[in-house]
C-alpha cells in the first residue's frame, strides 16, 4: 500500500459473538415493537409528515428540525451503518446521528442487537464501508493538502470530524436540499460541529457545471495547485458511464496534474443497463470473486456475504437508486481511468483492504471482510491542461444524490 495510507487502525479486537448475539436479538424485540408503534402512531397524527418509510421515505423530519424532501435513501442508510459503527467502537463518526431519522437514531441507541451484532454484519458488505471510509480519512491526514473538494459531498462529516489543518481549504460541492439539512444540523450543534469555514456550493447538476459555480463562488480557488484533493466517494455506482466520463473528465481538465482523486468503483457485475445480479455469468464472477478460502465453514460464510449483497443491491432498485455502472469484464481500473487523464495510484480490494484497514493492531487476521468486487481508488491527474481556463466538456456535470 502506498504512504498515502499509512495509519493504525483503532479497531477493538471483537471475535464473532453468536450467543451475544441472539441475547441482544431477544432483548431488542420490546424496544423494537415499540419503535414500530410509534413510528406507525406519529406517521398517521401527522398525515406522513413524520416519516414514511424505516430506512428514510421520501419526507422525513431530522434532529436539526428541517423536512428534508427528495433525500437518498441509499446515503441514510450507509450514514445509519457508520452511526452503528460508531456506537461499537467501529468508527468515529459521532456527527452521522445527526443526518439519520431521528427515530431510527432511538432504536441504534436503544436497541443493543444494533451495536452487539455490529461485528458481524462487518463479515459482509459493511466491512467494504468501514474501509471506504478510513481510505479517505487516511488521505486527508497524511496529505494534509491545501484544498480539499467534496464532489457530491452527502452526508460527509469529514471536515467536522478529522483534524484536518486549519488553513486547508475546503469546498463541498452538493445540491441545495443536501447542504440545507447540513447547516441546519451545524447551527443546531455548534459544539459538535467545529468547522465553521466550510465553502458550501450548491449545483443542480443537471443543469450546471460544478467547475463553473466553482469558479463563480470561490475565486480563490486555485485550480493550478497541485496540493488539492477531490473525494469522489459513493457515487461512481450510481452514474451511467457517460454521466461518470463526463464528471471525471471535467476533473482532469480543469485540476493540476498530480492532484488526487479518492473514489470506489465496482466491477461490473451484469450486463443489464440495471445491476439486479440476475444474470448467470454476473452471478458466476461476483461468486468468484468474493474474498474468502478453503473449507465448509468459509465457504459458507462466502455464499452468505453473496447473498447479503445480492439482497442489497436488490433493495437499492427497489428504492429507485439503482447500481448503473461498474469495471467492465477485460478492463482494469487503470485502463479505465488511464483514457480519461488519470494514473492508479492506489487500487485497494479484497485482501488488500482487509489487511490494511480491517484487521486491529497486533492481531493477525481481520475481524471482518471486504467484497472481492470493490475497489478503493486513488487517482492522479495526468492531463497537461490550463487549469486556470478550461471548462470540458461543454455538457453539464451529471452526479446524482449520493451515498456518502
Amino acid at each position: 500500500m502506498d504512504d498515502l495510507l499509512k495509519g493504525e487502525n483503532s479497531l477493538p479486537r471483537s471475535g464473532f459473538p453468536l450467543i451475544r448475539f441472539i441475547i441482544a436479538s431477544v432483548l431488542t424485540l420490546p424496544v423494537l415493537a415499540y419503535f414500530v408503534i410509534v413510528t406507525i402512531v406519529k406517521d398517521w397524527v401527522t398525515g406522513g409528515e413524520t416519516i414514511t418509510s424505516l430506512f428514510g421515505g421520501l419526507v422525513w423530519k431530522s434532529p436539526a428540525g428541517l423536512v428534508q424532501r427528495a433525500a437518498s435513501k441509499t446515503a441514510i442508510l450507509v450514514t445509519a451503518v457508520r452511526y452503528i459503527g460508531y456506537k461499537e467502537g467501529w468508527t468515529n463518526d459521532y456527527l452521522a446521528r445527526h443526518f439519520i431519522p431521528s427515530e431510527m437514531a432511538t432504536l441504534i441507541d436503544r436497541a443493543p442487537v444494533f451495536q452487539i451484532g455490529y461485528p458481524i454484519s462487518l463479515w459482509f458488505h459493511s466491512g467494504y464501508l468501514m474501509a471506504r471510509t478510513q481510505i479517505g480519512d487516511r488521505i486527508l491526514l497524511n496529505r494534509k493538502p491545501k484544498q480539499v473538494v467534496l464532489l457530491g459531498a452527502g452526508l460527509d462529516t469529514r471536515a467536522h470530524r478529522l483534524d484536518i489543518p486549519s488553513t486547508t481549504r475546503i469546498y463541498e460541492i452538493d445540491i441545495a436540499t443536501t447542504q440545507a439539512l447540513k447547516r441546519a444540523a451545524a447551527k443546531a450543534h455548534p459544539d459538535e460541529f467545529k468547522r465553521a469555514d466550510i465553502k458550501y456550493i450548491s449545483v443542480d447538476f443537471s443543469r450546471e457545471s460544478f467547475v463553473e459555480k466553482l469558479k463563480q463562488e470561490a475565486p480563490e480557488f486555485d485550480f493550478s495547485d497541485s496540493d488539492t484533493v477531490v473525494l469522489f466517494e459513493g457515487v461512481s455506482m450510481y452514474l451511467e458511464w457517460e454521466a461518470l466520463k463526463t464528471t471525471m473528465e471535467m476533473v482532469s481538465s480543469n485540476f493540476a496534474p498530480g492532484t488526487l482523486v479518492t473514489m470506489d468503483v465496482l466491477d461490473d457485475m451484469s450486463s443489464s443497463k440495471k445491476t439486479t445480479v440476475d444474470a448467470g455469468s454476473a452471478e458466476d464472477k461476483v461468486k468468484a470473486t468474493m474474498t474468502g478460502g478453503e473449507g465448509y465453514f468459509k465457504r459458507t460464510l462466502q455464499r452468505l456475504r453473496y447473498a447479503q449483497f445480492k439482497q442489497f443491491v436488490l433493495a437499492v432498485d427497489r428504492i429507485g437508486e439503482p447500481f448503473q455502472w461498474g469495471i467492465p469484464q477485460g478492463e482494469s481500473a487503470q485502463s479505465v481511468f488511464s483514457k480519461l487523464g488519470f494514473d492508479v495510484v492506489v487500487d485497494a480490494k479484497g485482501k488488500d483492504m482487509e489487511k490494511v484497514f480491517l484487521t486491529p493492531p497486533g492481531a493477525s487476521r481481520p475481524i471482518g471482510r471486504s467484497i472481492g468486487f470493490g475497489h478503493c481508488l486513488v487517482l492522479s491527474v495526468t492531463k497537461s491542461s490550463a487549469a486556470s481556463n478550461a471548462i470540458k466538456p461543454t455538457t453539464a456535470d451529471a452526479v446524482p444524490p449520493p451515498s456518502s
